[in-house]
């Protein structure tokens, strides 16, 4: 149920289940969910948010301040990924096998051979991806020597929700959009999917394990928190400008 109230400048809406207390999540995207017992009624609810509501608006201004609006795929627009600005630079190739995106020097190389820009959006998400599965597979195979585990497969994956995930068979996913974040927080969200092979779990061991490999991790996971509004980019056509 969707919620337009009067007396609150706060959107939200509303999922009861048979969860007995309740409990406000903020999405990337602002939009502010109540979860809810189903014996409530939403008047009850609706105090819930008034009381709530300066937490809130704190939470949403943070969301307002760090969040990126997803870039423009446009000849000489600037392009961040990996923590560095680059110019994004247009080139028409003959041969689909040199379609992609590259990094040379402060440009980052867009390569394809149509002009129809639901083509062109694909070739540059799949260019994206292997950029940073080359990156990630590099790096965990460093960070694997360096703290005694060894994953069983490594895989970069299309996740919506999650940064890394670990298996408890030892596969450790990634998400392809870890390439608009910092290469510091890249090897973060690395060094913890890897801690799970010694601790399946977010314990005290699992905390200390990730802090002798990373000291700053929690200042990497507020990061994270703040700036992750990327973590449900994908690139159409009418991105391209």
């Amino acid at each position: 149920m969707f919620f337009n109230k009067s007396k609150s400048v706060i959107d939200y809406t509303v999922t009861k289940s048979n969860r007995k207390t309740m409990s406000i999540i903020i999405e990337k995207n602002g939009e502010v969910r109540v979860l809810a017992p189903k014996r409530l009624n939403h008047k009850s609810i609706h105090a819930f948010v008034q009381e709530k509501e300066p937490w809130i608006l704190e939470k949403l201004k943070a969301i307002h301040l760090y969040r990126k609006d997803k870039p423009m795929i446009g000849n000489g627009a600037s392009f961040e990924i990996l923590g560095e600005i680059y110019t994004l630079v247009f080139s028409d190739v003959k041969n689909k096998r040199s379609e992609g995106v590259y990094i040379d020097n402060r440009n980052l190389i867009f390569a394809f051979t149509s002009q129809e820009k639901t083509s062109m959006a694909s070739v540059f998400e799949k260019g994206l991806r292997g950029i940073i599965t080359a990156l990630i597979e590099e790096r965990v195979l460093l960070y694997s020597k360096m703290m005694g585990v060894k994953p069983t497969k490594i895989s970069i994956k299309d996740q919506k929700k999650r940064w890394g995930t670990c298996t408890s068979k030892g596969h450790v996913l990634f998400n392809w959009r870890l390439i608009f974040a910092p290469i510091p927080i890249i090897d973060y969200v690395i060094i913890h999917e890897l801690a799970h092979l010694k601790h399946m779990d977010h314990s005290e061991n699992f905390w200390a394990f990730v802090s002798i490999f990373d000291k700053n991790f929690k200042k990497k996971r507020e990061w994270l928190k703040n700036h992750g509004g990327f973590i449900d980019w994908s690139f159409d056509a009418e991105d391209i400008d």
